[in-house]
């Protein structure tokens, strides 16, 4: 009886940290409302106030710094703990959107010989700042999944990595529908300056971050029953029913504080690296970096291909909206996902992400036949949208419940992401045709399915309980 109790009274609490989890995502969602249509919109806005390419340069160098702060960002945050280097990773995202100030002065003041105009001043800021925001970015998001796994269980992981991407996915909505009007109807001075004042509040927010409460698990609460009064040494049934002392012990071990050391979690990372369950998983890994380098990257000169006859401003602004519908599809890829590994598991979940790249691929060869922008525009886009939320939270979930530490493996993502954005961005300046988009897209698309698949054949932890399961009902 007092056993059903306390597994009811965990099933009742399983989902405590809601709060916890609403706060964090609120803040994601409004720091990247301003980060995410500032992203979109640099590239195009640097080449029309007099910058050229810094665009492309700077999100290049966010890339590749957002890789070498991947390393270290693991011993940091256990370091520093979860709010502070959310704050910190936060603030330095903001400071990026601060400075694209600058250019958006200079294109009111085109005839000042004002320093601070100047290209070389400019390209210098940039520069060190797009350097320090990827650096301190890495760090930002290795904290949010520790701090979700935290106040998550494993009965309710699908649900809450799958509730903070709704949230965080919907800055894409925003962002991309603050851009479009953007282009046209706002000051960019003002603009910028709205956007950052979001972004600081949002970074602010973190500080005030509650410690997720304890939540027992199923076998968590066996273990808690595990005491002399409750156990009938005489009792044969009671022997059979009775829980494994040794694994009992064993968990109880794998959870006492265990000593860390930045340099000793930076080893930690690359020994997880190396390890064969990570390498097989790694792949998937690579691919979410290669699908945020379509969406951030490709697919809106792609939809361009169907405007030849609008103007720039038209071109961009009927761009963004489509984009908003990316941003539908990555919420709804993050609910169907989550609800997949909830209520199956992690490894039929790969097969749909499989499942969603195919889809995405074909949709996007046939609008590249025929160069129409219409509501099959929309619905390209809804699908890249929905299978990168799928990618994305499925990953999530993994790093987060099927490795022993919650740091580490969010470092390993966040690095190994940046690299193919970073290399598949540079693979893509060099895409400049339809025939060209068509050969990449579907070699793309196809490699991508075979890597999100390589997830199917991982050595999931629900596979390895249930396999020791039969061993112990064959003895």
């Amino acid at each position: 009886m007092e056993k059903a109790d306390k597994i009811n009274q965990n099933k009742q609490s399983k989902y405590q940290n809601i709060c916890q989890v609403t706060h964090i995502s609120l803040g994601f969602l409004f720091l990247y409302v301003a980060f995410n249509s500032t992203q979109n919109l640099t590239s195009i806005l640097l080449d029309q106030d007099g910058y050229g390419k810094l665009g492309f340069y700077s999100l290049g160098v966010q890339a590749i710094f957002q890789g070498i702060g991947s390393l270290m960002s693991s011993g940091i945050v256990n370091k520093f703990g979860v709010k502070t280097s959310m704050v910190l990773g936060a603030l330095f995202n903001s400071s990026w959107v601060l400075q694209s100030l600058i250019p958006a002065q200079r294109y009111y003041n085109q005839d000042s010989d004002n320093w601070a105009y100047s290209e070389t001043f400019y390209y210098i800021i940039n520069i060190i700042v797009s350097a320090a925001s990827g650096f301190m970015g890495s760090i930002l998001w290795v904290a949010e999944g520790k701090y979700i796994s935290e106040c998550a269980t494993e009965e309710t992981k699908g649900f809450y990595f799958s509730y903070f991407w709704m949230f965080y996915m919907q800055s894409q909505v925003f962002g991309n529908l603050i851009a479009a009007l953007v282009l046209g109807e706002m000051d960019q001075v003002s603009y910028f300056i709205i956007m950052s004042v979001i972004a600081f509040i949002a970074s602010i927010s973190f500080a005030f971050l509650r410690q997720p409460k304890k939540v027992a698990t199923n076998e968590e609460v066996s273990i808690s029953l595990f005491t002399p009064e409750n156990i009938n040494l005489s009792s044969a049934h009671n022997r059979e029913s009775t829980p494994d002392f040794n694994s009992s012990a064993g968990l109880l071990q794998s959870q006492m504080p265990k000593k860390r050391g930045f340099w000793n979690d930076v080893h930690r990372v690359w020994s997880l690296m190396i390890s064969k369950r990570m390498l097989l998983f790694l792949p998937q890994l690579l691919w979410i970096g290669v699908s945020i380098a379509i969406y951030s990257g490709l697919l809106v000169t792609i939809i361009q291909t169907s405007l030849t006859e609008e103007t720039i401003d038209k071109k961009n602004e009927k761009s963004m909206l489509a984009l908003v519908a990316f941003g539908f599809g990555e919420i709804f890829g993050a609910l169907i996902i989550g609800q997949i590994v909830d209520r199956v598991n992690s490894r039929i979940a790969s097969l749909f992400n499989c499942l969603f790249i195919a889809i995405a691929t074909i949709l996007t060869i046939i609008f590249l036949k025929h160069e129409q922008y219409n509501w099959f525009t929309f619905l390209m886009a809804f699908m890249w949208g929905v299978e990168d939320g799928s990618a994305n939270t499925h990953a999530l979930e993994m790093l987060g419940f099927e490795f022993d530490d919650n740091t580490d493996p969010f470092a390993i993502f966040s690095m190994f992401e940046a690299l193919a954005v970073f290399i598949f961005q540079i693979i893509q300046s060099r895409v400049n045709d339809t025939q060209k988009f068509i050969i990449y897209i579907a070699v793309v698309g196809g490699v991508g399915t075979v890597m999100c698949g390589a997830t199917y054949f991982f050595s999931f932890k629900e596979k390895r309980s249930n396999n020791k399961e039969l061993m112990n009902q064959e003895q």
